[in-house]
């Protein structure tokens, strides 16, 4: 998108995070995007129809293998609550596409156990009654990304206003911008070699 006076670029921003205030029994890694050359590595997006790998670990970080545990991967929209998503994993990873997840773009929170609750304080509940049966991971974020882009409806043209609004369409699902302001021309390209999208100055 371009101005006559500034260059504006909107991306979507997420912080990729890991739950550590609640207690867990492995550990879930966040969400790696397969790479064109067919690695992972962690990403700040994750594309709707791009597989996307999940890993997990032992609490020292040693190989974790799931099956034959029944463990699910329980995904939800608000944090600590799991009812949108059920999907069974096992090994020491396992791959999904968002998409095939009907998972729209947006933010979603994720968690892996074997227990049948679908709630933070149900799955710790389950696992004091059940000490050595039940097994959950902390908890992650995935952010789905959209296909389209914002468009800039404010401030067009030349202004001379020193503290501008900016005003933009909402893309659906999409729950935070990056506002990126520059003197001279750029552009945004993809590198998926890289942990976040770069930014090119002209």
């Amino acid at each position: 998108m371009k101005g006559v006076l500034l260059r504006i670029g909107l991306a979507v921003l997420l912080a990729v995070t890991v739950d550590t205030l609640n207690a867990q029994t492995f550990v879930l890694k966040p969400a790696e995007l397969q790479n064109s050359d067919g690695s992972f590595s962690v990403k700040l997006l994750i594309k709707r129809d791009k597989v996307f790998r999940l890993t997990w670990l032992q609490p020292n970080e040693s190989v974790l293998n799931l099956s034959g545990e029944n463990a699910r991967l329980i995904v939800g929209r608000t944090s600590n609550n799991y009812g949108l998503l059920d999907e069974s994993v096992s090994g020491t990873s396992s791959e999904f596409i968002a998409d095939d997840l009907g998972l729209t773009p947006g933010r979603y929170y994720a968690r892996i156990t074997n227990s049948t609750e679908r709630t933070t304080t149900g799955i710790q509940s389950d696992f004091e009654s059940n000490p050595s049966e039940i097994i959950y991971s902390n908890e992650i974020q995935l952010i789905i990304e959209a296909n389209e882009a914002p468009a800039i409806t404010a401030p067009r043209g030349s202004i001379s206003n020193s503290s501008p609004v900016f005003q933009w369409t909402a893309v659906s699902g999409v729950p935070s911008y990056w506002l990126i302001l520059s003197s001279t021309p750029f552009d945004i390209i993809e590198d998926d070699r890289k942990f976040k999208d770069s930014v090119i100055l002209a």
